[in-house]
């Protein structure tokens, strides 16, 4: 008597540390080389050679990585904050939070400070595209030494930030607060390669922190 024999399953794709929703980008321990807590934020280490510490160094192309250091931020507190404003631009705009994945360049003392206590557009010194907190698409710009100021050792900090960018509108140099109906600033409406959050502190996020030799 012949049976059928059993489909062979398809395989479950790995998932992918880049892609979903914020609540599953949470490394598991097997990712996790070392945990630095702090008041309010933990500081994971991403083991190097893991496939999450090759997929984010692979953003940075033009660099060499053999010195880099990359870990996950968890920051209960920023998060509920962000998908609060995540739920909120959804609901009121036609073009949604529209988030993205884009690079913010600091220096560590203020990367530390911005990884506890979320950014704040009162700080921002920039002001070309309008005031708010600068972002870019390329992370080469955000390493800029204006930018990502290197430490003695030449070692400089990046953050990849889920940026909800909303409806964006082209700023204009020193600009306070974005026109009604919009949430950001940009710098040109085709392809445009920077973003200034320009609406409310919580559109922004960090995700990972990187440090990257010069």
């Amino acid at each position: 008597h012949w049976t059928k024999p059993a489909p062979v399953p398809e395989p479950v794709p790995e998932p992918d540390p880049l892609s979903g929703t914020l609540m599953d980008q949470h490394p598991d321990e097997s990712e996790i080389l070392r945990t630095q807590e702090r008041p309010g934020v933990k500081l994971h280490q991403i083991k190097p050679g893991s496939k999450r510490f090759e997929k984010i160094i692979k953003l940075i192309p033009r660099r060499s990585h053999s010195q880099t250091q990359v870990f996950y931020v968890e920051n209960q507190r920023l998060t509920n904050q962000h998908l609060l404003e995540f739920n909120a631009m959804n609901s009121r705009n036609g073009n949604g939070a529209n988030p993205m994945r884009l690079w913010h360049g600091t220096d560590a003392k203020v990367a530390d400070t911005i990884c506890s206590n979320g950014f704040d557009r009162s700080y921002s010194k920039v002001a070309q595209f309008g005031k708010g907190v600068y972002f870019a698409n390329d992370p080469e710009y955000s390493l800029g030494p204006g930018y990502a100021k290197p430490d003695p050792a030449g070692v400089q900090t990046l953050l990849l930030t889920h940026v909800l960018v909303g409806n964006p509108t082209i700023g204009r140099y020193n600009q306070l607060g974005v026109p009604a109906g919009f949430d950001s600033f940009v710098n040109t409406s085709r392809h445009p390669g920077i973003f200034v959050s320009g609406h409310r502190d919580p559109q922004c996020l960090v995700e990972y922190l990187i440090q990257v030799k010069k």
